[in-house]
This record gives structure tokens, C-alpha cells and sequence, in this order.
């Protein structure tokens, strides 16, 4: 970002955006919403009153969520930094949360939905991709019904296939989610304010929907590396669904060794499946801020 002007004395060159945690102005690292305020002439702080708090939620969060090998992503939105510290609009609040409710539901979730391949979610996928932009309460109603449908379907899926028997207790696919955004859209739906209602149904059901799904689009990945350092298949007693006692005894005994090979597997396979809702994350943020570019 070379050649970036400098703000009310604040050099966004010599700055590296980092996590919360590790924030420290002294030796040069700041959140990306610390930037902001820096920016804007502010103290470093997470609620700087130049910045949109639906833009501060989505983007700091957002930000926080790129870890592991996306954590270097986070460099690139330094050129955020400038449009979100004049991004205050509080008329604009509420329109920017429905934006947000409105990617998750009509980009986000059927991508991720199509990534499963699953046939069973074809018209599903369909029925979300159809529904009209999602701007109000108004229009809240039938996503929030059909969000339930889907996360009915998911959820049996998930539970027949048994995703976790793969992996060691404490790992789940929901850090991939937060790298997709969809922990700082929950935290924008459910955390903030307006709406209420309607918006935290969308937050809570669509994260459900996301981080289900992202099991499914490992579980191929991983149910294969997991059976070829094992060989152990699972074994399903007549009549069930499930794998039978034996099998499940045998993959508690094999977390250990093999878990964390068969997690970085599945989490390929959803870098792999998702790069297309990545892209529209850039999108919706480039939304969000062209709504006071065009004010300002």
C-alpha cells in the first residue's frame, strides 16, 4: 500500500493490522478498526465515533476471523481503512444490517449449499437464490422459514455422517466460517441493534446452515485421509444409520494420531469449495462503503 497519504499525523505504511489481542500502536500493530479511529484522529479503540458500527462489526470481525494461512489477508484491507473511518451514518445503520442479512441468506448460504453437492438441496438452493433482496422486516418472514427448512435438512445430513467422529473433540469446520465472514455477519444480525428481531433470526439460523454445511464439504475429504491412514471403516449395524460401538471406540482411540491430518484435509477441501463466497465478502464490504462514499 505504498504511497498511502498519511491522516491527522497517523502512517498507515509503517502500521501492520493484526488481531486485537496482539494490538499494541507502540510497536506498530493495530486492529483494523483501531486503524480506523487512528485514521480519523481518534485514540485507538474498537467503536470510533467517525466509523459505521455495522462496518466496524463486520470488518473487525471479519478480520479477526482470517487466521492460520489467510492470516496475511489481513494486510490487504488496510486500503479499507480510509472509507471506514468516514463511514458514519447512522441513518444508514439499519439499511447497511439488511445488507448484510441479505448476502448471508442470498449469496453466502446457497454457495455453500451447491458446495455439498447434495441433491437433496437443489431446489432449496433455489427457492434462497429466488427470494427478493432482503431490506426489512417486511421482507423477513419467508427467509426465516425457509432458513429453518434448510438447516432442518442439513442438520439430518450432519448427523448421519457424523463429521466429528473424524476429528479430535476440540476441532470443528466453525473457524473456516469465521474466515468467510459469517461469524461477523452473526455478530452484526444478532449483536446489533434494529430490527431486532428478524435480523437475529436470519444471524442464528444462517450461521447453523454455514457451519453445518462446511462439514459436509470436508467430510469426503476427510472421511477418505482419515480411512487411508486407518482402514477402518465404519460400520453400520442393521437397521441404523449410525456406525455401530466397535468402530466408534476404535476412532476415539485414533483422534490423537490422525485427527489434526484429517481436520487440515477438510479444511482444504472448504478453501477449495468456497473461494467464490470469499470474493463476494470483498463485494458486500465495497457495498457497504459506497454508501457514504456517495454522501461524503
Amino acid at each position: 500500500m505504498s504511497g498511502t497519504p498519511k491522516s491527522n499525523g497517523f502512517d498507515l505504511d509503517a502500521m501492520t493490522i493484526t488481531s486485537v489481542e496482539r494490538s499494541h500502536v507502540g510497536e506498530g500493530r493495530l486492529s483494523i478498526v483501531e486503524a480506523a479511529a487512528c485514521w480519523a484522529g481518534e485514540e485507538p479503540n474498537l467503536e470510533p465515533s467517525a466509523a459505521s458500527p455495522v462496518l466496524t462489526t463486520f470488518v473487525g470481525m471479519w478480520s479477526e476471523g482470517l487466521r492460520g494461512s489467510a492470516k496475511a489477508r489481513r494486510q490487504d484491507l488496510k486500503r479499507l481503512v480510509p472509507r471506514l473511518a468516514c463511514s458514519a451514518a447512522p441513518e444508514l445503520e439499519s439499511v447497511r444490517a439488511w445488507m448484510v442479512g441479505d448476502w448471508l441468506v442470498r449469496t453466502c448460504i446457497p454457495a455453500l449449499l451447491a458446495a455439498t453437492d447434495l441433491p437433496e438441496l437443489r431446489e432449496l438452493i433455489g427457492q434462497l437464490e429466488e427470494l427478493a433482496p432482503l431490506a426489512s422486516d417486511d421482507d423477513g418472514p419467508p427467509a426465516v422459514d425457509l432458513l429453518r427448512e434448510v438447516e432442518a435438512v442439513v442438520g439430518a445430513h450432519h448427523r448421519r455422517l457424523q463429521p466429528d467422529a473424524y476429528l479430535p473433540s476440540d476441532l470443528r469446520w466453525g473457524s473456516a466460517a469465521d474466515r468467510l465472514g459469517v461469524l461477523a455477519a452473526w455478530n452484526v444480525l444478532v449483536m446489533g441493534k434494529g430490527d431486532a428481531g428478524t435480523l437475529r433470526s436470519l444471524g442464528r439460523h444462517g450461521r447453523a446452515i454455514v457451519e453445518l454445511s462446511m462439514g459436509l464439504i470436508a467430510l469426503r475429504s476427510a472421511r477418505a485421509e482419515f480411512e487411508s491412514r486407518s482402514g477402518t471403516r465404519p460400520v453400520l449395524p442393521p437397521g441404523s444409520s449410525l456406525p455401530g460401538p466397535s468402530w466408534l471406540n476404535r476412532v476415539v482411540s485414533e483422534r490423537g494420531r490422525i485427527g489434526l491430518h484429517v481436520y487440515e484435509t477438510g479444511m482444504r477441501a472448504i478453501d477449495d469449495a468456497t473461494s467464490a463466497v470469499a470474493l463476494s465478502i470483498d463485494d458486500l464490504v465495497d457495498r457497504l462503503l459506497t454508501l457514504t462514499d456517495r454522501t461524503t
